[in-house]
């Protein structure tokens, strides 16, 4: 009866720690990917992969270093992808609340739960709000208290990408 009790004891603690855990392919890491798509990939990669992109100009020249980087909106996956020259991805922003990191945070938490996961960042940019984790590639867009997307990047290449 003990050995039973131990067991359905065992299955239940498992069973809690799959379900919190956020999926793989919603998975944000920060320095190496969001989901399926990686910093290391090409807009063109993500073209064939998620079909043709709607691309803007970046419409806040003051936060980024020069030159401005195009950005590349799949505005159906709330994913987009920033590159300088149409091909190389610089950075990657998701703003679907679907995403999260392993500590639980994404679109949709609040500054204090960014805070509370990956301490003081790096640096804050001043326009748009946005709190950098350079040594490991993660920016957090703040809107009011609100994380209203992810960034990824390669670690240590914040300051060639973001003034601050």
């Amino acid at each position: 009866m003990k050995r039973i009790g131990l067991l359905l004891l065992l299955v239940l603690l498992c069973a809690s720690q799959a379900t919190s855990q956020v999926p793989d392919d919603n998975l944000i890491v920060p320095g190496q990917r969001i989901g399926k798509w990686r910093v290391a990939m090409t807009i063109a990669d993500l073209v064939q992969m998620n079909g043709r992109a709607t691309t803007i100009s970046t419409v806040n020249p003051v936060d980024y270093v020069l030159p401005l980087p195009e950005r590349h909106n799949w505005n159906q996956l709330g994913f987009a992808a920033f590159s300088r020259d149409g091909q190389k991805v610089d950075f990657l922003l998701i703003y679907s609340p679907n995403f999260k990191t392993e500590k639980g945070v994404g679109p949709g938490s609040n500054r204090i739960a960014v805070l509370n996961a990956y301490g003081p960042p790096t640096a804050e940019t001043n326009v748009g709000t946005r709190l950098i984790y350079d040594a490991i590639g993660f920016a957090a867009g703040i809107e009011g208290d609100t994380m209203v997307g992810s960034f990824v990047f390669l670690a240590g290449t914040g300051k060639s990408l973001w003034r601050f």
